[in-house]
């Protein structure tokens, strides 16, 4: 297994192998305490990145963005698949979906995409950077946000208007593997390929889109693979040591509260959780699903995801709106 998401009642996978399989994607019964396997789609070549919102699927593959029915997870339903030349890392956020990849130009670029309606989904707005940067590496957005993990660090995209999407700042951490978005901070996964010693992820606060600031930073023993919010918490996924939950009240000290370590020291290769579950992805050993008792309580959640403060009127400032352009989020 390689990629993952969750609903926490079902999981949908990515697998490791490239070529055209029968299987690419498995969907997964977390629901139970024993794990199964209830179903399979296959695209035509591999996929490379899954993400869920509710029982509907996305899947970039093929050059492309899939939507597939999940309500019956032994049936998946293909719904529509939209062409964008190439299509890598995902995420899926309150009916809009971004990806981030790297052009057989060599252009990076993140699309952004209404799937709203999964039957017809629309390329809203593009945005590229200069030819030959960093390679996109991971890819979350919340409201008017969109934050890119590339090979030399953190961009932070204003994506309230998806026609014109701006980039408003750029935080160097070279290696940088992962992000995940907790309230208005961006944890950033990074393994130095260069040097061994610099691993580990630092928090960005985001509250001025503009001037993004490191406040805080924590040292991993292996490298950084995945990381993932939690109810106000994050999860990180390492390539020796398993798996981490830090309480980020303190954004300043990350302080360590669990850990999970997969046998043998394998490699987590990603992680997706909702409360109370946590799914692991870790290669040719398979998929663990971890799960809190829950008469523990939830992690604190935090009232909602913020948006930086300067980033979320730009439509007010455009005398009208091109033909075919999102209307705008409420």
């Amino acid at each position: 297994f390689a990629r993952v998401a969750t609903n926490g009642r079902i999981a949908i996978t990515t697998h490791s192998y490239y070529g055209p399989r029968e299987d690419m994607v498995s969907v997964l019964d977390v629901g139970r305490r024993s794990p199964t396997d209830t179903g399979t789609w296959r695209a035509i070549w591999g996929p490379a990145d899954v993400a869920l919102e509710g029982f509907r699927g996305f899947v970039t593959a093929d050059g492309g963005l899939y939507a597939v029915d999940l309500v019956d997870p032994a049936n998946p339903v293909e719904l529509s698949f939209l062409d964008l030349n190439e299509s890598e890392h995902l995420a899926v956020d309150s009916g809009r979906a971004y990806v981030a990849t790297m052009s057989a130009g060599g252009f990076p670029s993140v699309d952004v995409i209404d799937v709203s309606n999964p039957s017809d989904m629309i390329e809203r707005g593009r945005h590229a950077w200069e030819r030959g940067g960093p390679d996109p590496r991971a890819v979350d957005a919340t409201g008017d946000i969109a934050v890119v993990a590339d090979l030399g660090g953190l961009r932070v995209l204003d994506v309230s208007v998806p026609f014109d999407v701006r980039q408003t700042a750029r935080l160097e951490r070279y290696g940088s593997t992962a992000v995940a978005l907790v309230g208005n901070h961006a944890v950033v996964g990074y393994s130095s390929p260069t040097a061994p010693d610099e691993r580990g992820f630092i928090v960005v606060d985001l509250t001025n889109g503009e001037n993004p600031t490191a406040v805080g930073e924590w040292s991993s023993p292996s490298g950084v693979t995945a990381v993932v919010e939690f109810g106000g918490a994050v999860l990180v996924g390492t390539r020796a040591d398993g798996v981490y939950m830090f309480n980020l009240d303190d954004p300043s000290r990350p302080i360590e509260v669990d850990r999970w370590a997969l046998p043998g020291r394998a490699a987590v290769t990603d992680l997706a959780a909702v409360w109370p579950k946590v799914v692991v992805t870790h290669g040719s050993l398979g998929c663990t699903v971890l799960a809190f008792d829950v008469s523990c309580g939830l992690p604190r959640r935090p009232s909602r995801r913020v948006s930086p403060s300067n980033v979320n009127t730009r439509y007010e400032s455009l005398a009208s709106d091109p033909p075919g352009s999102a209307v705008p989020p409420s």
